[in-house]
């Protein structure tokens, strides 16, 4: 990871778990510390859509994996829909300037398909969140929650952002 927090929360929770084979550190995660392969496996969790380049991150995670490795990413993903793709990383850029772009499921695996990868396997799950949660996460202030809201609740009818956005009462939901 990039920041230092993360890392010793991962190692944190390892230890708790009795792991012990385990190492976490913060690095430039475009020019990864570490030999050509290894590891055997290399993950990247919701962290994709932040990197400026995440094609060049998928590179450095092929690198150093030894022949066999596995490189497992979990990240949220758009719409193959352009219109639908824009207006969600809009939204996302809204709410958190980190955001760089997410990608939707062809993007990836092309990616991965062009850093060398073969048995590129893909599962999505559903990952339904409460609007105001999802704000809470980012520390989104009151004005910029309140446009984004707008925006959400407007998608629902033809869900124009590929959020499947819909409304219990006047709580706001999406997957």
């Amino acid at each position: 990871d990039h920041t230092p927090a993360m890392p010793a929360r991962a190692q944190s929770n390892t230890g708790k778990r009795g792991f012990v084979n385990f190492s976490f550190q913060a690095c430039d995660h475009e020019s990864l510390p570490f030999p050509d392969e290894s590891f055997y496996l290399a993950t990247c969790g919701s962290a994709f859509h932040h990197f400026p380049k995440p094609a060049l991150v998928l590179s450095e995670m092929v690198r150093v994996i030894c022949p066999g490795g596995t490189i497992a990413l979990t990240d949220i993903i758009t719409s193959e829909d352009e219109q639908k793709a824009a207006l969600h990383n809009r939204l996302e850029n809204m709410r958190d300037s980190s955001h760089t772009r997410s990608l939707s499921l062809s993007e990836l695996v092309t990616m991965f398909e062009a850093a060398g990868l073969h048995d590129i396997q893909t599962r999505t799950l559903p990952s339904p969140r409460e609007l105001e949660e999802w704000f809470a996460i980012s520390h989104t202030s009151s004005e910029i929650a309140d446009l984004v809201r707008k925006e959400f609740i407007a998608s629902i009818r033809d869900d124009a952002a590929g959020l499947s956005v819909y409304q219990v009462g006047e709580v706001v939901h999406f997957c």
